[in-house]
């Protein structure tokens, strides 16, 4: 079994998250375009790529008038997997 003492010096091996500045192509008003409208009536899937760097990119597709409609890739695509959400 596992003690009290064990636990706590597990839980000193993990690091605290880092928060990053974000990455990407910038509007011209020097934000982060990332926008793809709200020409859609809810959210069909969204697809999540990871790698050895972390998130490459996400997407979502939509539901219009009860038709999908894909939207933007927001990211790059690189070697890696990805995960679907629906």
């Amino acid at each position: 079994p596992l003690s009290a003492l064990s636990l706590l010096q597990d839980l000193r091996s993990f690091r605290m998250t880092q928060r990053l500045e974000a990455q990407g192509k910038k509007n011209s008003a020097s934000q982060y375009a990332w926008d793809d409208g709200s020409d859609h009536d809810g959210v069909r899937k969204i697809f999540v790529r990871g790698g050895s760097q972390g998130i490459q990119y996400i997407q979502f597709n939509y539901i219009k008038n009860g038709q999908p409609k894909n939207g933007s890739l927001h990211g790059y695509t690189n070697e890696g997997f990805t995960q679907t959400f629906e």
